[in-house]
């Protein structure tokens, strides 16, 4: 079974694109620390990217910036599979992929 996953994600950028770029770092922590591991194969990949970028306050960035935020899972299925794989195709053309499975 795969699975997929939300997270938010503090930090704090000069701009949308810094914002973005700052994310996998944090991401592949909270994997590690909750054992949740990525595929990485001929059909199937892991790819992170960045859903929605809100400003916050730079008091609540603070607060929150090392709290564990954990990860929301939603399962994928045979079908879902298919069009989250031109999803990632699609991101990564336009520059918004944040990265690949490793």
């Amino acid at each position: 079974m795969l699975l997929g996953f939300y997270s938010t994600v503090y930090g704090e950028a000069s701009d949308e694109r810094v914002a973005r770029l700052q994310v996998e770092a944090p991401v592949r922590e909270g994997m590690a620390a909750h054992h949740v591991v990525g595929v990485c194969g001929a059909l199937i990949s892991e790819y992170y990217l960045v859903h929605e970028i809100e400003e916050v306050t730079h008091e609540s960035c603070l607060e929150n910036r090392s709290a564990d935020s954990g990860f929301t899972f939603f399962r994928i299925g045979p079908l879902e599979r298919f069009w989250l794989a031109v999803r990632g195709l699609s991101a990564a053309r336009a520059g918004r992929l944040i990265m690949g499975g490793r």
